[in-house]
Formats: C-alpha cells, structure tokens, sequence
C-alpha cells in the first residue's frame, strides 16, 4: 500500500512538472517526465495526452495522434482529448478524421464552442460550405471572441458567394484581431467580388504590412490596383515583383498576365477583364495546431 502511494505522489509531481514545463514551451524536458510516469504507468491517461501534446509541438503529427488514440482508448469519454486529436489530424490536412473527433467531443459535451469552430474549419476543408457556416453560427453562438471562427465564417460565406455578408464577418475577424494576417487578405477576395477593387487593394496591403512574405499576395494585391486604376508605384510594385518572382519567392499567382505597358488604359483593362477567381477563397485558417488548454483529468 505504501509504495502505491508512494507512486502515486510520484506520478502527481511528475504530471504537474510537465504541465509547468509545457507552459514555458520546454519539449524535450516535458517528454522526459511523460515518460518517466509511463515507465511507472503505461496505460497512464494524463501521461499519454500529455506526451501526445509535446509530440504535436514538436511537429510530430503521426506521433501525436497515436498517443492521443491510446490516451482515449484508456478514457473515451474525455471530450477535451478528442477535440485536440482533432486539432492534430486537421494541422496533419486529415480533415475527414479530424471532423470524426470533433463529432466525438461533441457527443460528450455539445456546449463545446471550440469543437463547434474547429469543426467548422474541417467542414470548410471538405468543401462542405453550408454546413461550415452552420457550425461557424452554433460556435459564435456559444461562445463569440474567436477571430478564426468568424473568418471560417467568412470563408464559408464567400464560397457560398454571400460577398457582403462575408466582408461583414471578416471586419468583425479583424476587430477581434487586428494583427490577423489572414483575415485581412481574405476580405479583399470578398471585396473584390463585390468590385470594390480600390477596398481589396487596401485590404491586400494590411495583410503585407503583417505578412511580408504572404503566399501570391504582392501580385494579388498589384490587380486589384489596377482594376483599381491606381498607377501611383505601378513601376515600383511591378519592378519588386519581378525580383521576388527572379529569387522564386511565391509573390503572385500564375494567372496574372497582364500587359503592363506605357498606355495605363490598356492595363487598366486586361486587368478588369482577368478571369481571377480564388479557387478555394483564402484560407479558412492557419494550419497550427491550437490545442485545448491541458489539465489533468484526474
């Protein structure tokens, strides 16, 4: 009896270690102390979730969801463990799984708002637009404040074409967040749907001013300007464009072929009559995994 609670208090110890550990953004140490307590308790729930959470830190998707699996196949009623297997399976591109543990975590605890908008995000990778916009309502519902639900929301409404309606959640995204890259660049999409090209040219430019090296979006931000008909730094963007695309920097999409010559006009209207259409319309949201803030079960 003794050493059981001698191991116990052991295993406790170690557990909040790791916690604090994970806190301060220490991998290899937190690892350590996982395995320590699973070398005492290998079916230990909290020790394999925990491990499973450094793994997932440390880029180690296929890792991560393995421990997950078997943290929940010692306790399948954790709600929090199958929404952070879905986190790991969606930042892995596994969206059809990752929407299977939402569905799970949700069965356990339908109050969840943030399995409602990672669900979402999942939906929206599937291509599934209505139902995104379902679930991007039922998590704002719940719990509103997530920048990256309503830009899911947004998402899924511009694919759905609702151009307005989007721009509308994209502004309340960049409310909640000002800083978010994504949300910005996505909202010039919607804008320059509803040919409010001068707007998505402003709104292409906020996301380069946090994201210098956005994916395709200096060439984006240039066709907007000139369906626009913005000259002013047309010689300058276009020269920086060129070099970037010299040095293979991704700076603007293969479908821009504009003719940029000495007639503004002429410019002016290839670029209006280019036939641009986002395929997926921005991205839902990053690919990083966002786990659940980690407690321990027992």
């Amino acid at each position: 009896m003794t050493s059981d609670l001698q191991s116990a208090d052991i295993i406790g110890g170690k557990l909040q270690e790791t916690l604090a550990l994970l806190r301060q953004g220490q991998w290899d140490a937190a690892e350590a102390r996982c395995r320590d307590v699973l070398h005492l308790d290998p079916r230990h729930f909290d020790a394999l979730q925990l491990l499973g959470a450094v793994a997932a830190q440390k880029n180690n998707p296929a890792l991560a969801a393995d421990l997950m699996g078997q943290a929940l196949a010692v306790n399948p009623a954790h709600a929090p463990t199958h929404f952070n297997l879905g986190r790991i399976l969606q930042a892995w591109g596994r969206h059809g799984e990752a929407l299977a543990a939402f569905d799970a975590a949700l069965a356990l605890a339908p109050g969840l708002a943030e399995a409602h908008g990672a669900r979402a995000q999942a939906l929206f990778e599937l291509r599934r637009y209505d139902e995104a916009l379902t679930a991007s309502n039922q998590s704002i519902a719940l719990k509103d404040g997530d920048p990256v639900v309503h830009n899911t929301r947004a998402a899924a409404l511009t694919a759905l074409r609702y151009f307005s309606a989007a721009v509308e959640s994209y502004n309340r995204a960049v409310l909640l967040a000002p800083g978010y890259a994504e949300a910005h660049a996505n909202r010039g999409h919607a804008l320059r749907e509803l040919g409010r090209f001068e707007d998505a040219a402003d709104s292409y430019e906020a996301a380069l001013r946090l994201e210098p090296d956005f994916p395709f979006l200096r060439g984006t931000r240039l066709n907007a300007r000139l369906q626009a008909c913005l000259w002013d730094n047309l010689a300058a963007d276009t020269a920086d464009i060129k070099t970037r695309v010299a040095r293979g920097e991704r700076v603007t999409p293969s479908w821009m072929t504009l003719v940029l010559s000495d007639d503004a006009w002429r410019s002016c209207s290839c670029a209006r009559n280019s036939t641009y259409r986002p395929a997926r319309y921005g991205r839902a949201a990053s690919a990083a995994t966002r786990l659940r803030p980690l407690r321990l079960a027992a």
